[in-house]
């Protein structure tokens, strides 16, 4: 799996209210799932959501970008600041994550339950659940820093 911000670099800098894009491409058939996570911990699934309407399957090859040009929705830098994260994953079936990840009423993105540093683990557990061998799922991470303006 390839995973890209819009800003390139190790460790890009945004600023609050700006929009980013990722883009994901992988070598076979994949179920893509985006968390974003936050400098404090706190964690959302931003891939599946409430907008993408089945849209994170892709083919091998395809690349795609995220929210897709068109989208309904959009991905814009928000507090705190510090150290931030995307992590993907990608799996040859669905995953089920309504374990660790539930949309609050009027959300658009899932809130996750585990913070950052245990979604790793949670991740873990919902495949070995679907039965899916360690070979056949991959996870990718891209830092990024949220700075003041």
């Amino acid at each position: 799996m390839n995973l890209e911000l819009d800003r390139h670099g190790s460790n890009p800098i945004y600023r609050p209210g700006e929009p980013i894009a990722i883009t994901l491409s992988t070598n076979r058939d994949a179920y893509v799932y985006l968390f974003s996570i936050q400098a404090d911990g706190r964690t959302h699934l931003i891939l599946p959501n409430r907008f993408s309407g089945g849209n994170e399957f892709l083919r091998a090859g395809e690349v795609r970008t995220f929210p897709p040009p068109g989208a309904s929705y959009r991905l814009t830098i928000a507090p705190p600041f510090g150290q931030a994260q995307v992590l993907a994953v990608a799996s040859p079936r669905p995953l089920n994550f309504q374990e660790i990840a539930s949309f609050e009423q009027s959300g658009s993105f899932a809130d996750v339950r585990v913070r950052g540093s245990q979604l790793g683990n949670a991740i873990a557990r919902a495949i070995i659940v679907e039965g899916i061998p360690s070979d056949q799922w991959v996870t990718a991470t891209r830092f990024y820093r949220v700075a003041p303006r």
